[in-house]
């Protein structure tokens, strides 16, 4: 009898032994392994719990595999409209996915979220709702337009520590090239998602850490737009493996968790994403159907085909003027951020007052063209330096900003409301500086920062510090650097 126990305990403790082994193994291997099937295009999803089938329905049409951006690529982003054309996507989708968009920030970094979202939305089966884009109101010329009584063209925007009543943009047609877009993702306005979804989402995805100014900035969008956010679902993080389409368990269960939700909400925090260059690589091949407005490109193309002869030019991105961008210094800013600003705001007053500094900057411009065989300058300011920008034109004879442009588009009704504001104004400098051979940006700006973004995407990584152009010793200014994907 003590001896059958004996070996009923020994059977009963190898079977544990066992099973504790390949419970380890699973752990250690399987926790977030994906198969992929490619004939029955479903999932085998192994974890603790075991392995499972599960059906994975593709956004759109499988495209052909996607070149990796590298930086040895061939400079100047691909234009042709030829280039632009595809399939338009089969998938409908009666669910809804809004980006948050952080009402704290200025418009650029928006933009960029709205980039990154989108990239997300992709992997999520769901119509894409454009959100409104408030307008930046310190760029903005003071009109009747600001005097608006409908409260849906008003948003309330917190820029530089301060509060403004700015206003807003819902119409998507002005945000973007929504035709162009569409090939890649079904779309819905902002009209259509208030109206369907009657201002709320079930769940909001936030995507990374969601901390410090991001948290207001949830706050301002509830405020600003009236959408209930819901409950929160996090997502760690996008994995390298997320955005090769082999999902890992924490975004498939995002995915189903939220399948029978008709709306929900997804918000981009730090380390949402997770190498630069897989991001980078995974959305590469979508950024040609994220453009400017289609008026915006237009006015653009014609433009350099009659003023530049079509031919390869420079473009250059000064963002620095003594209206705004001197609140970088001041007392209330954070030390690190008053820090790194110091040499730049010593040299805002130079640009605005000193004409001798300015003629310096015309030489070294002008020296740096002819080494790099180009023969035309496009210059993006702000408008507060439209003076300073006419005194270096009378320095530099084949040099253009917006106020010539803005005399060509006079022979186009269309063409000339794009200067009706500064919102689209805006984006005409960037189309222009985004089709430049070669662009000179200005370090810590998020406008330099989307235009960059456009053109590496497309494979040009010609950019470099306006800075270490214009100064003989720039060691103690900020470098240029791309900050993108948003908070990684």
């Amino acid at each position: 009898m003590l001896r059958r126990c004996i070996s009923i305990t020994f059977i009963f403790g190898f079977c544990l032994f066992l099973f504790t082994l390949q419970h380890l193994y699973l752990l250690g291997t399987g926790r977030q392994r994906n198969i992929r099937d490619l004939h029955s295009r479903e999932q085998i999803v192994c974890g603790r719990n075991g392995c499972k089938n599960i059906e994975l329905k593709p956004v759109y049409a499988e495209e052909k595999p996607e070149t990796k951006v590298e930086a040895s690529a061939k400079p100047g982003p691909s234009l042709h409209h030829s280039t632009r054309i595809m399939e338009e996507a089969t998938v409908k989708s009666t669910n809804y996915i809004i980006p948050v968009m952080y009402y704290n920030m200025g418009p650029n970094n928006l933009f960029r979220i709205l980039k990154e979202a989108i990239s997300l939305a992709t992997l999520f089966n769901r119509t894409l709702v454009i959100p409104p884009f408030p307008h930046h109101p310190r760029m903005e010329k003071v009109s009747n337009k600001l005097l608006y009584d409908n409260d849906e063209e008003m948003m309330e925007v917190d820029i530089f520590d301060q509060s403004y009543r700015s206003m807003v943009e819902t119409d998507a047609s002005k945000i973007l090239d929504v035709q162009q877009l569409r090939k890649l993702l079904p779309l819905a306005t902002y009209k259509d998602f208030k109206k369907i979804c009657n201002d709320m989402v079930e769940t909001t995805l936030t995507c990374g850490k969601i901390s410090g100014k991001r948290v207001e900035g949830l706050k301002h969008f509830h405020e600003a737009t009236g959408v209930q956010l819901g409950k929160t679902y996090e997502i760690n993080q996008i994995t390298d493996d997320d955005l090769k389409t082999s999902f890992s368990l924490n975004l498939l269960n995002a995915v189903r968790s939220t399948s029978n939700q008709q709306c929900i909400a997804i918000a981009l925090g730090h380390k949402c994403f997770g190498s630069r260059q897989a991001w980078l690589n995974f959305w590469g091949g979508k950024s040609k159907y994220y453009q400017r407005p289609v008026p915006i490109q237009n006015l653009a193309e014609s433009f350099i085909a009659e003023t530049f002869d079509d031919k390869p030019f420079l473009s250059v991105h000064w963002r620095f003027e003594n209206v705004d961008w001197l609140d970088m210094c001041k007392l209330s800013r954070p030390s690190s951020v008053r820090k790194i600003n110091r040499p730049i705001c010593d040299i805002v007053e130079q640009i605005v007052f000193n004409r001798t500094f300015i003629d310096e900057i015309a030489v070294k411009i002008d020296n740096y063209m002819k080494k790099e065989n180009l023969e035309y300058l496009y210059f993006a300011a702000p408008p507060q330096l439209n003076s300073a920008l006419e005194h270096l034109q009378s320095k530099l004879a084949t040099m253009y900003y917006s106020s010539n442009v803005k005399k060509f588009a006079a022979k186009s009704e269309e063409w000339i409301k794009v200067f009706n504001d500064n919102f689209a104004a805006s984006f005409l400098d960037q189309e222009l500086c985004y089709r430049s051979q070669v662009f000179l940006g200005s370090p810590l700006s998020s406008w330099t920062q989307t235009v960059m973004l456009d053109r590496v995407s497309q494979g040009s990584f010609s950019h470099h510090s306006i800075f270490d152009i214009i100064l003989d010793d720039s060691s103690r200014f900020p470098k240029l650097s791309w900050y993108f994907p948003e908070g990684l």
